[in-house]
């Protein structure tokens, strides 16, 4: 029966979070759209903003563009008007140059036909004309007044001649005045015509402009819309999200409800549980104990053992000697491979541990000063790094190179002088180290560490 009351709960719990996982993801839709169609509706403000700007733009430079046109229609007139009075003065002009013209050439048919009836007259008349005279005085006068006529007649000839010369002069100059007149006239005129097909261009691209800020609009007021409907399906779905959460709610208070009565019994079964694996616990605590109490009495003695043999050593002055729990070790001291301890013990450390942290470098040399402590190993820094098969950059002959060059780093001189001094960062169980591949050996390990890229166990 409670198996099947299980199963039953389950099955209601499932439709539930089905029917609440599609409410959610209607909720998630929606509110995108929302999203979507509020930007949508930003983006047509925008736009119909941008359009608005530009045709008030626009429409101060029609403005402009028409006082222009003002301006250019009343210069246009008042030269055209400029003009005609001055084509008037130049027709009057012409009219006075044709009457100069004419009055010089009466004067000059005048003055031939004297001058003819002179040369025509028979001589005998000039002779009568003398001898018929009174006195020399009357032929001096008669004399005089040929002359005085000869020189009227050239005097105005001269006149006539000088006001034909001038009115030609006025006429050339009104000719010319009116040449460059009608000029510039014809210039005002193109810029007219410029200034008026640009402020027709600019008509169009109003209206065009107009044009797009009035879809603009209707785009923005399409997705206000949209938004709004948007806004109203999303909080009904909120609303229905909520009542769902709250009968989920109250379930959920009556199946705990439930489960309570149901954990405390097992709380009680767990108890008595608890109390006997307690008790079992203690009963395998007390044994490790003793165990470790055995071990401990036993590294107790065997620390006495080094620390006698260090005593001894020390007493006979040996420059490389060992002490049980730490090492005491000369790092000046040549060994049998011609160097110091000290450099000995870096190139090691350069070789295995370069690319290490400072404190990988100093377990590395950790590691050989327990194998040092060890009854397992040799005694010596230079025989427990060149023992058979201890030491991989030995046998490749790495170690000796990075001797030889002296190309371990200051990093490694010191993590070796710190080692030396006495500086730990694991203990003297941890006899081995190898490359950190995700592999640990628990069935044969005790205990293991990973510093850097090195696991160091024993």
């Amino acid at each position: 029966m409670k198996k099947l009351w299980k199963w039953i709960t389950a099955g209601l719990l499932l439709l539930a979070l089905t029917g609440a996982l599609a409410l959610a993801d209607q909720i998630g839709q929606t509110q995108d759209e929302l999203t979507e169609a509020q930007r949508l509706q930003k983006e047509a403000e925008a736009r119909a903003a941008r359009y608005a700007s530009e045709k008030a733009s626009l429409e101060t430079d029609l403005a402009a563009l028409e006082q222009t046109l003002a301006s250019l229609e009343a210069d246009l007139a008042v030269r055209e008007d400029g003009l005609e009075d001055l084509r008037l003065d130049l027709e009057d002009l012409r009219l006075e140059e044709e009457l100069a013209e004419e009055r010089l050439a009466d004067q000059k048919a005048d003055m031939m036909l004297r001058i003819r009836y002179m040369y025509e007259q028979d001589p005998g008349s000039w002779f009568d004309l003398i001898a018929g005279a009174r006195s020399l005085s009357e032929v001096l006068n008669s004399m005089d007044h040929i002359s005085s006529i000869t020189g009227y007649d050239r005097q105005k000839m001269a006149e006539y001649r000088a006001e034909n010369e001038r009115l030609t002069s006025l006429r050339e100059q009104a000719e010319a005045k009116e040449e460059a007149m009608s000029r510039k006239i014809a210039e005002v005129r193109d810029s007219w015509s410029g200034v008026k097909a640009e402020a027709q261009a600019l008509l169009v691209r109003i209206a065009e402009v107009r044009s797009l800020a009035e879809a603009a609009g209707e785009d923005a007021q399409a997705f206000a819309a949209q938004v709004a409907e948007k806004e109203q399906l999303l909080a009904r779905l909120k609303a229905e999200a909520e009542a769902e959460a709250a009968r989920r709610r109250a379930e959920e208070e009556a199946r705990k409800a439930a489960e309570a009565e149901a954990a405390r019994r097992a709380a009680e079964e767990a108890a008595r549980r608890a109390a006997e694996e307690a008790a079992e616990r203690a009963r395998r605590e007390a044994e490790e104990a003793a165990e470790r109490a055995r071990r401990e009495a036993e590294e107790a003695a065997e620390r006495a053992r080094r620390e006698a043999e260090a005593a001894a050593a020390a007493a006979m002055g040996a420059s490389d000697r060992r002490a049980v729990g730490s090492v005491e070790i000369d790092g000046s001291w040549l060994n049998p491979s011609g160097y110091t301890n000290l450099e000995l013990l870096a190139a090691i450390i350069y070789c295995e541990g370069a690319g290490q942290p400072y404190e990988g470098k100093i377990a590395i040399a950790n590691v050989i000063f327990n194998r040092i402590l060890s009854p397992k190993y040799q005694t010596t820094i230079y025989d427990v790094v060149y023992g058979k098969g201890q030491f991989t950059p030995v046998g490749s002959g790495r170690l000796a190179v990075v001797l030889a060059d002296h190309s371990y780093t200051q990093a490694c001189i010191d993590a070796a002088q710190d080692a030396l001094n006495g500086a730990r960062v694991i203990s003297t169980d941890y006899l081995y180290f190898r490359r950190n591949r995700g592999e640990i050996d628990k069935s044969r390990w005790k205990g293991w560490i990973v510093i850097g890229d090195h696991i160091f166990h024993y």
